[in-house]
């Protein structure tokens, strides 16, 4: 393709509704089951109990969840009526091809540059949380957002191919270090660039198909992650629900600590967790 811009075709954006629904569910809902139901019968799960107990998730937690989801779907139809699709002039520049690939040169040094220097400070290929250290996985991490950022904007098909060949070996390096949050927003990303631009994916067996290898995989990935060999359902169901609840336990050591829900710091809560979230 030319480095000329040509129109842009319009896509279908996915509305984030449903992501975040799937989040509320799994991140706040499905926390206050998995304590009562399967944390005794499974090691990994029953250490929540150490910190955590089911008056934790009494009337005001609920009431937190109806507020976080209602104040979402409120924010959301609010700016979705007060703004309107348009062009903007960084539209030209995803169709510079050359550009791209000159580019996309730039980062693969750096994307390796990363990866020797993790390897000099001692870091061992695929070894898991053995040789866990955020200096290695923090630059990692970014390149593989950046490289789904690059697949995403750049039209070009074979500048695409390249960002993709990078997203893959970032990924492989962040999985066999046993970091898979990352690699699983990144493609989540990936995944919303691609189904935007054929809508007709979510009409294929094949593309969910896709999707459930995917889920197994990074399951598979944290019982590898733990030292463990047994991918047994209760293992693998241990694995997928840990996060939600180990993440429970971070909020509810959050409020102990903080003196509990004060209507007078919400708007200095607000303020700080916004700050904070910028990199």
């Amino acid at each position: 393709m030319s480095d000329h811009a040509v129109p842009r075709r319009d896509v279908w954006i996915p509305s984030c509704l449903p992501f975040v629904g799937f989040g509320i569910l799994y991140y706040l809902i499905s926390p206050i089951f998995v304590l009562k139901f399967l944390a005794d019968d499974n090691d990994l799960l029953n250490v929540a109990k150490r910190y955590l107990d089911a008056s934790y998730f009494d009337g005001y937690y609920l009431l937190d969840v109806i507020v976080i989801g209602v104040s979402f779907v409120l924010g959301y139809r609010l700016a979705a009526a007060v703004t309107r699709p348009r062009h903007s002039i960084l539209d030209c520049g995803s169709y510079q091809a050359s550009y791209a690939l000159w580019l996309a040169a730039s980062f693969s040094m750096l994307i390796l540059y990363y990866a020797l220097t993790a390897h000099a400070a001692g870091a061992v290929w695929f070894t898991g949380y053995t040789t866990y250290n955020i200096l290695v996985l923090g630059p990692l991490s970014t390149c593989v957002f950046l490289s789904v950022w690059f697949i995403n904007y750049f039209s070009d098909r074979w500048s695409r191919l390249v960002y993709f060949l990078l997203f893959a070996f970032c990924s492989m390096l962040l999985l066999g270090w046993g970091s898979r949050m990352y690699v699983v927003m990144s493609s989540m990303a990936l995944m919303l660039g691609l189904v935007s631009k054929n809508a007709w994916l979510l009409r294929s067996p094949r593309f969910y198909g896709v999707l459930a290898g995917f889920f197994l995989l990074m399951v598979g990935v944290g019982v590898l992650r733990e030292g463990g060999r047994d991918f047994s359902t209760q293992a693998m169901t241990a694995i997928f629900f840990a996060e939600p609840l180990f993440t429970s336990i971070s909020g509810s050591l959050f409020l102990e600590f903080s003196g509990g829900r004060p209507m007078d710091g919400v708007p200095v809560d607000l303020y700080a967790s916004l700050i904070h979230f910028i990199p």
